[in-house]
């Protein structure tokens, strides 16, 4: 074997490992339902649940609906984050980028967009 047969063999071993290790630690979120009112507590906690949290395990961080809080959620998913100054405009935009997406939530490396429509 040659050597770049040798170094194309390890490197579709590590992708096959890396995918492998992926598939075991991540899964793909529904979008919230559009029947869900972005910006109200049961959206926050859809949100929180099955796509990020910005609390650090012991009850700190951003209060929900903030603007702090909802930059937070928009740079954690890799969505556009425009520091605009209505929280209800935030929340919409982020459902938006939501829908448009699909986003793998990994356990290992956090939210990675992999579709976007």
């Amino acid at each position: 074997m040659s050597n770049t047969s040798f170094k194309k063999s390890v490197a579709v071993l590590l992708l096959i490992i890396a995918l492998a290790i992926l598939t075991v630690t991540a899964h793909i979120p529904k979008p919230p339902s559009p029947s869900l009112s972005p910006c109200t507590p049961a959206w926050f906690e859809y949100i929180e649940h099955h796509y990020v949290s910005v609390d650090d395990g012991e009850g700190h961080g951003p209060d929900r609906g903030t603007l702090e809080y909802l930059g937070s959620i928009s740079r954690q998913l890799g969505l556009p984050d425009d520091n605009n100054p209505d929280a209800a405009a935030q929340c919409k935009m982020i459902q938006d980028g939501l829908q448009k997406r699909t986003i793998v939530i990994s356990s290992l490396f956090g939210p990675i967009t992999v579709w976007q429509r």
